[in-house]
């Protein structure tokens, strides 16, 4: 399994796809951020879409990648010199799914760059002097 896992971690880092692939992610945030008129609350909740556009991009750089290793026959002979044919599943699936975190982290990070950019302190946290009443006792 550790082999396997090494390969597969090998390949996505050589692929030039997974590369692509978080450029393409940062345009389509910086897309969702722009065009509007005015950035809302919830936009900047949401992480500009973070979430969306990683489903997209997880959906197309998976079935990308695993087109590219069957038309090249890599699956075939993985399947057939590999002890487990499961293992071989597993692995990708540990390797998409450590990519997946990676996005989110990275769409994290750049949701607080493009708040830091394009709202500056429009959003901060404002402190309430009224601290422990509720809104009829004021």
């Amino acid at each position: 399994m550790k082999t396997n896992l090494s390969h597969e971690f090998y390949k996505m880092i050589r692929q030039r796809s997974s590369w692509v692939a978080v450029i393409v992610f940062f345009g389509l945030m910086l897309y969702s951020a722009t065009p509007t008129a005015y950035i809302t609350k919830n936009l900047i909740s949401q992480g500009f879409g973070t979430g969306q556009w990683v489903i997209i991009i997880m959906i197309t750089l998976s079935a990308n990648f695993i087109a590219m290793e069957l038309k090249n026959n890599t699956m075939t002979t993985l399947l057939y010199k590999s002890p487990n044919r499961w293992g071989v599943f597993v692995a990708k699936l540990i390797v998409l799914i450590v990519y997946n975190i990676i996005l989110l982290i990275a769409g994290f990070i750049f949701t607080l760059i493009i708040k830091a950019v394009l709202v500056n302190s429009h959003f901060a946290l404002q402190s309430n002097n009224y601290s422990g009443l509720s809104s009829r006792e004021r």
